[in-house]
């Protein structure tokens, strides 16, 4: 046998094994694509969706309740969005919530996660939910129905139940609006803004004056607690906001080199203990330049926001000792 035969029949056995592997490949694809489609079925007869709720690229949206003002908005993909959520899987485990009972009847919770509605920016969800919430008005609640090829699931669809509560179209004007409600509730106005500080408000400066005896790196030790800042009647009925610090068991007191930036330690924190004296406790507010600015602060090991984008916040301080 000629090495020219050998070689042909090398190819032809290389051939026909590619048409086996593509004809194996194709029959599973056919057989995933079908048992997809039946789980899509069984889970729009499970939440009551019908055709009339199709959407958009195999997304279904059901409405569940509406807010009955005229006209409200409807998220674009450029907006912020504040929500709550709950995702499923076709067998009913839940893989993805903000709310810290259903995370906790479900065995999910998180001490170092901090739950309740969330503010999310509409582009950086994943693209079913993109495209599902975009469907949604203002004050709603609905399910999405969400095919694998729409989020990262291939095979496996998945269904989100979310409240709407608010579509921010104008970030800047509505913190604006969130500040002044919530200095309100503290008894304070924008008028009480530090002098000499911008963007940071606070009554308990007696004098604004330069502590001499601190410098830059110092060790100093301090009592501190952090707040969202948030006023928005949609979804928040006390005051303070949410706590971010301390989380879990992280304690209340901190030392630090003063002069370095770390969480929670913030521009806002740093500016103000230069005006402040040992034993001296302060309150106050800020906007998110003075905090995490529009990227926020994200959990070194969960990934998940502690301080989100573009969030005002409200610390107390105490400063205990300079070393």
């Amino acid at each position: 046998m000629t090495v020219k035969k050998i070689f042909a029949g090398i190819i032809t056995i290389i051939l026909l094994g590619s048409i086996f592997l593509v004809s194996c490949v194709k029959d599973n694809t056919d057989e995933l694509q079908a048992d997809h489609d039946r789980k899509m079925e069984a889970l729009k007869e499970t939440y009551g969706i019908d055709e009339s709720d199709l959407k958009v690229d195999g997304i279904y949206l059901k409405l569940l309740t509406v807010d009955t003002v005229l006209n409200p908005p409807y998220p674009s993909s450029d907006d912020m969005i504040i929500a709550d959520y709950i995702g499923t899987y076709f067998n009913g485990s839940i893989f993805d919530v903000s709310d810290s009972a259903v995370a906790q009847d479900n065995e999910l919770y998180n001490s170092d996660f901090i739950y309740g509605p969330a503010r999310l920016w509409v582009s950086y969800t994943f693209l079913g939910f993109q495209k599902a919430i975009q469907f949604m008005p203002q004050r709603s609640n609905a399910i999405m129905l969400i095919p694998g090829d729409q989020w990262n699931g291939f095979w496996d669809p998945v269904v989100y139940e979310v409240t709407l509560y608010k579509v921010v179209e104008n970030l800047e004007e509505y913190n604006n609006e969130q500040i002044e409600s919530y200095l309100d509730s503290l008894g304070m106005t924008t008028q009480d803004e530090v002098p000499g500080i911008e963007n940071i408000y606070s009554k308990d400066f007696s004098e604004i004056l330069p502590n001499d005896s601190l410098e830059i790196g110092d060790s100093i030790w301090i009592e501190i607690y952090g707040y969202y800042v948030e006023a928005d009647t949609n979804y928040m009925n006390s005051f303070p906001g949410r706590q971010f610090f301390p989380i879990s068991e992280s304690g209340d007191s901190i030392g630090f080199i003063y002069g370095e930036e770390f969480f929670p330690i913030t521009p806002a924190v740093t500016e103000v203990l230069q005006y402040m004296k040992e034993g001296e406790s302060v309150e106050l507010v800020t906007t998110s330049e003075k905090g995490y600015g529009d990227i926020g602060f994200r959990h070194p090991y969960t990934g998940d926001f502690i301080i989100p984008p573009s969030m005002p916040l409200h610390y107390k301080i105490k400063l205990m000792d300079i070393i």
